[in-house]
C-alpha cells in the first residue's frame, strides 16, 4: 500500500509537470519586465496623449481608461473633424463631429510637429485646448452619417474600428495578466516563432466570456512585442519608465478584413501611433465613460 502510495505522487507529480506547458512562467517574466505585479496592481486609471502620422490622415487624440470598466477616446483630426468614442460596462458608443468639443491637454511633452499641424498653441500654464463645432468642421460625406452631432450606439460587427471586443480588451490589459487564472482566464503556450529576426513566445489566452487573443513576448527582454486580438493586430515597441512602470511609446496597428461601413470597405491598411504622454492614477469621473444622451 505504502509503494502504491508513493508511485500515485510521483505519477501526480510528474503529470502536473507534463502538463506545464510554460505559459504561467512567461506572464511572470512579462510581468516583471513592466515593472511588476504589484505596482500594476495599485494602477487603477490610465491617462494617455497620442499623435498618429497616416497616409490618410493625422490626429491627436487624448484616451482615458478606467480599469476594468470603460474607455473613452477624444479624437482631433487635421480635416477639422473631431469625434468622442466610449466603451462602458459592455456598450460602446460614438459621437461623430460633437457640436461643443473641447480637448484639454497638458502638453509639455507632444511633438511641435504635431501641435504645428493641428495650429495648437500652448497657454501660459503648458495646456492645449482645441475647441472647435460642426460650422468648422468638415462633414461625412458616405451617405451614411448626417450632418451636424450624431450620438450612436456601436454594436459588435458595426465595424472593426469600433469594436466593443477591442475597447474592452484595452479596459484590461496589462491588468489581465494579474491573477488570470483566479479571474477566469485560461492560458496556453502555443510555441516560438520570430517577429523580423527577434524570437517570441507565443501564448493564447481565452477570458471567461470566450474573447481569444495571441500574445507574442520577446524571449530576451520578456516585453510583449504583438497582440493579435481578432482581425486587429498591435506591435509594440520603444519602451519607456513611466513612475515605476513600463509601458510601450510606438504602437503599429494593422487591421485586415475592415470595414469602416458595411457599404465602403477599405482595403487592409496598417497606422503608427507615437505616444507623447501617460500618466497613472488621474482622478476620473466614471460619467464621462458613458454614452452622452442624444
Amino acid at each position: 500500500m505504502k509503494k502504491l502510495l508513493i508511485i500515485t505522487l510521483l505519477f501526480s507529480h510528474f503529470s502536473s509537470f507534463a502538463f506545464d506547458d510554460g505559459s504561467d512562467k512567461i506572464i511572470k517574466k512579462y510581468l516583471k519586465a513592466i515593472g511588476g505585479a504589484k505596482e500594476w496592481e495599485g494602477i487603477k486609471t490610465l491617462q494617455i496623449v497620442r499623435h498618429q502620422d497616416s497616409k490618410y490622415n493625422d490626429f491627436l487624440e487624448k484616451v482615458s481608461i478606467l480599469r476594468d470598466k470603460g474607455i473613452r477616446h477624444e479624437s482631433m483630426m487635421t480635416t477639422g473633424s473631431p469625434n468622442v468614442s466610449g466603451y462602458h460596462n459592455g456598450k460602446c458608443w460614438a459621437v461623430i463631429n460633437p457640436q461643443d468639443f473641447s480637448l484639454k491637454i497638458k502638453a509639455e511633452t507632444i511633438d511641435s510637429l504635431v501641435l504645428d499641424k493641428f495650429q495648437i498653441r500652448k497657454d501660459s500654464l503648458g495646456f492645449i485646448n482645441i475647441k472647435t463645432s460642426t460650422r468648422s468642421c468638415k462633414k461625412y460625406t458616405d451617405g451614411v452619417f448626417e450632418d451636424g452631432t450624431q450620438i450612436r450606439d456601436i454594436s459588435e460587427g458595426h465595424n472593426q474600428f469600433f469594436s466593443l471586443h477591442f475597447f474592452k480588451w484595452q479596459t484590461q490589459m496589462p491588468w489581465n495578466f494579474l491573477d488570470y487564472e483566479a479571474n477566469g482566464y485560461k492560458a496556453t503556450y502555443k510555441g516560438d516563432s520570430k517577429i523580423s529576426i527577434d524570437e517570441v513566445s507565443e501564448i493564447e489566452m481565452i477570458s471567461k466570456t470566450g474573447d481569444t487573443v495571441q500574445y507574442f513576448f520577446d524571449k530576451k527582454t520578456s516585453l510583449l512585442s504583438r497582440v493579435i486580438q481578432k482581425n486587429i493586430q498591435l506591435d509594440f515597441s520603444s519602451y519607456k519608465k513611466i513612475a515605476k512602470v513600463f509601458f510601450p511609446y510606438e504602437i503599429h496597428k494593422t487591421v485586415t478584413d475592415f470595414q469602416f461601413i458595411k457599404e465602403a470597405p477599405i482595403t487592409p491598411h496598417s497606422d503608427w501611433y507615437i505616444i507623447d504622454q501617460v500618466k497613472l492614477n488621474e482622478p476620473m469621473d466614471e460619467s464621462i465613460f458613458i454614452k452622452p444622451k442624444q
